[in-house]
């Protein structure tokens, strides 16, 4: 064999098992983790939870699902979430009149569905109502109250606190991602301790098995899309070959693409919690109609929820968690404050659009309908009103230089867009009915620049919108069939810490008599320096347990714990 053969035949073999790994590890289920704060809770407690992959160097996927399933097998609740750094994070907060059982938390991503058997991670939770049972509680094991501390990532300040002390926790230098949780020692049973660790042993015996045959694949999760089958309004054929154009109201991203067979798929920026995406016809130069729109079932086969019939046992410690409980639920109601009790969902605030000129109601006097303020007060804006027993509907115009120009004479113009509290509409007489009373501010758009960048298409003749004092958008423009909700990614809320350094504050006078001190779901550790976590300690003396667990980038498991204790004869 020649030497320049030779030489590319060694070249094409090493490359080939030099990919040989890759090859092996794109067909591997995706492992995953949950860490809770606790190892039970009482109804409507929040339940706090962060999700790791444990072999994120074979990682593909960037959603992860997340369900709550009750003791019966029902679908309690649901979650998409968006991974960020190797995990991610979420909470329930549990209705209040749950009964008592075990209630199943399963973690999957839609490529480990393509394994047999599927790759669910599954963890059944203990939850009891907050009634207190009539039952004798039947005791366990003691808890040890000694740190189990194997790699020493944990560095406490000091041992022990006062009351509202600040608790100083130094976390050693590594390059990975994790979460931390401290909680009453009374209510940790030692065989929840180190659980993490356990898992990645179980999963190191499972052996690997190829996705299953004779089934299309389903591809890891990169991006968020949805499909929608379009029809017309008047016949209801569906659409074929025709652009049609989507708004994201929360996100105000467009969407534009040619429909096939009246089936669309679009891909979305990330959004969270829920959105309203409404589909207009895309073409300007073409009579607008609103098509009719449904979204497709996209649901992946999933093996069934099984329900769980054994019951959790009722301990002398969990009897006085639920007493305790019932103690904080009356402390914060009497103080007025129930942060202590339960998180607050976070607000999502729209995108903003800027406007070429507003117009505030409540600058100009006098006028008492719509026609009136348009035609006195907004220039760029001329509204045609039908004469008396005319079949002729009201019409907008609104000038947008626009660059085409028919024959070098005429500039084209068609009927601009209306916008009522970010719903568009092409129904003038819903705009105008709009109670005057209720209107705050008219604004318009008609920068031929902008308006492509703001609106994409659907804006090409300019937007007129409208805003009411209330919010309320009419039924006739929100309730329409080209207006769907669609459910975005899950957006965590935060576990809130009382602070004690603000004078004045209102967490002062509230007593913190939580078992759970401080939960943080997404602590990102470097091999560069450690990290520092200062928290306030709590009302209620007694020993507390400082976990932490995560996975380092080349999937190794770590897990360290630490005792503080809070004492008023420090």
């Amino acid at each position: 064999m020649e030497r320049k053969h030779l030489l590319k035949y060694l070249f094409m073999a090493s490359v080939f098992f030099t990919c040989l790994p890759l090859i092996a590890q794109k067909y591997v289920p995706e492992y995953l983790h949950a860490h809770f704060d606790r190892t039970f809770y009482v109804a409507g407690e929040d339940m706090w939870y962060s999700v790791y992959f444990l072999n994120p160097y074979t990682r593909q996927s960037e959603i992860l699902y997340v369900e709550l399933i009750d003791p019966e097998g029902n679908y309690l609740m649901r979650q998409t979430l968006k991974v960020q750094g190797d995990q991610a994070h979420g909470d329930f907060a549990l209705p209040p009149l749950l009964e008592r059982g075990y209630y199943q938390f399963r973690a999957y991503t839609k490529w480990n569905l393509n394994f047999a058997p599927q790759e669910i991670y599954s963890e059944y939770i203990a939850i009891f109502p907050a009634r207190l049972s009539k039952e004798k509680p039947v005791a366990e094991e003691p808890t040890s109250d000694q740190a189990s501390d194997s790699l020493g990532l944990i560095t406490l300040k000091q041992p022990a606190v006062k009351p509202r002390e600040n608790i100083d926790i130094t976390l050693k230098e590594m390059n990975g991602v994790g979460s931390i949780s401290i909680i009453d020692l009374k209510f940790v049973r030692d065989i929840d301790r180190n659980r993490i660790i356990e898992r990645v042993r179980e999963v190191k015996q499972k052996p690997i098995i190829p996705p299953k045959g004779g089934e299309p694949e389903i591809q890891p999760e990169t991006k968020y899309t949805k499909t929608f089958m379009l029809r017309q309004p008047g016949t209801k054929d569906y659409i074929t070959s025709n652009f049609i154009a989507g708004f994201v109201q929360q996100t105000h991203q467009k969407l534009m693409k040619p429909s096939e067979g009246g089936i669309v798929t679009f891909e979305f920026n990330d959004f969270y919690d829920s959105s309203v995406v409404q589909f207009f016809d895309a073409n300007p130069f073409k009579a607008s109609y609103i098509p009719l729109v449904s979204m497709i079932n996209d649901d992946v086969p999933i093996d069934p929820p099984e329900p769980s019939q054994k019951q959790p046992t009722l301990t002398p410690e969990i009897l006085r968690y639920i007493r305790d409980y019932q103690k904080r639920f009356q402390l914060n109601n009497l103080f007025g404050n129930r942060n202590n009790m339960r998180a607050e969902k976070p607000v999502v605030l729209p995108s903003t659009i800027e406007a070429t000129s507003s117009y505030k109601v409540d600058n100009y006097i006098g006028f008492t309908k719509m026609e009136d303020f348009i035609k006195h007060t907004v220039p760029p804006v001329k509204l045609k009103m039908p004469k008396k027993n005319s079949d002729e509907r009201p019409l907008f115009k609104l000038y947008v230089p626009h660059k085409e120009v028919i024959r070098g004479i005429k500039v084209v113009e068609k009927p601009p867009l209306l916008l009522v509290n970010d719903y568009f509409t092409y129904d003038i007489e819903s705009v105008l009915d709009l109670q005057w009373d209720n209107v705050l501010q008219v604004d318009v758009f008609n920068t031929a620049e902008k308006l492509p960048r703001q609106f994409g298409p659907i804006g090409d003749f300019g937007v007129i919108a409208f805003q009411t004092r209330d919010g309320q958008t009419p039924p006739a423009i929100k309730e329409t069939e080209n207006n769907l909700k669609i459910e975005g990614f899950y957006l965590p809320r935060k576990f809130e810490v009382p602070d004690y350094s603000k004078s004045g504050s209102s967490s002062s006078r509230v007593p913190n008599l939580r078992p759970v001190l401080y939960w943080n779901p997404n602590i990102t550790l470097n091999n560069q320096e450690d990290r520092t976590i200062t928290l306030p300690a709590g009302d209620q003396p007694g020993k507390y347990l400082v976990q932490l667990e995560g996975v380092d980038k080349n999937g190794i498991a770590f897990y360290s714990e630490a005792i503080i204790e809070i004492t008023i004869n420090r």
